[in-house]
C-alpha cells in the first residue's frame, strides 16, 4: 500500500454513500503468481481487476455507510492491509468510470447516464467514420 495516508481530495468522496451494483459478479484469477479479483457486470460487459485488499474494501462498501466510515472500519480491522485515502479515491473513480458503483444520490446516477450516452455516441461516430475511409487497392505488388 502507499506510504501516504492523507489526501487533499478526500473531502470529495468521504461523505458519499456508494456500493457495488447488485449485478456485479466477483471471481478470482491467478495472474503471474498473484491472486486478483475480477469484478464483472454481465449486463454491460464491464470488467475491473482488483487486488485482494482492494476487493475486500470494495465489498465492504454499503449504501447506508459513508466512504469515510467504511474506510475507518477497514483501517481498524485490517491496519496493515488498509488502502490509503489516495488509493481509495483512485479505486472509487475507476469503479465509477466502469459503471460498477451505484449511489442513492441523484447526481451520480445522472453522470452514469451521461457517460453511457457519450460512449454510445462515440461508437456511432466511429461506425459512421469507417464508411468514409474506403479501401481501394490501386495495384497488386505481386
Amino acid at each position: 500500500m502507499a506510504t501516504t495516508i492523507f489526501s487533499d481530495s478526500w473531502f470529495r468522496v468521504s461523505g458519499l454513500r456508494v456500493a457495488l451494483l447488485p449485478s456485479v459478479e466477483v471471481s478470482t484469477q491467478q495472474f503471474r503468481g498473484r491472486t486478483w479479483y475480477v469484478l464483472q457486470d454481465p449486463y454491460t460487459q464491464r470488467y475491473f481487476r482488483a487486488s485482494v485488499q482492494a476487493c475486500r474494501f470494495i465489498q465492504s462498501l454499503q449504501p447506508d455507510k459513508t466512504v469515510e466510515e467504511v474506510w475507518e472500519d477497514f483501517v481498524n480491522n485490517h491496519p496493515h492491509a488498509a488502502p490509503s485515502r489516495e488509493e481509495v479515491i483512485q479505486l472509487l473513480s475507476q469503479l465509477h468510470m466502469s459503471n460498477l458503483l451505484y449511489s442513492l444520490q441523484q447526481s451520480d446516477n445522472e453522470a452514469i447516464v451521461k457517460r453511457y450516452k457519450a460512449q454510445k455516441n462515440k461508437e456511432l461516430m466511429g461506425k459512421v467514420a469507417s464508411f468514409l475511409f474506403l479501401r481501394v487497392p490501386l495495384f497488386n505488388p505481386n
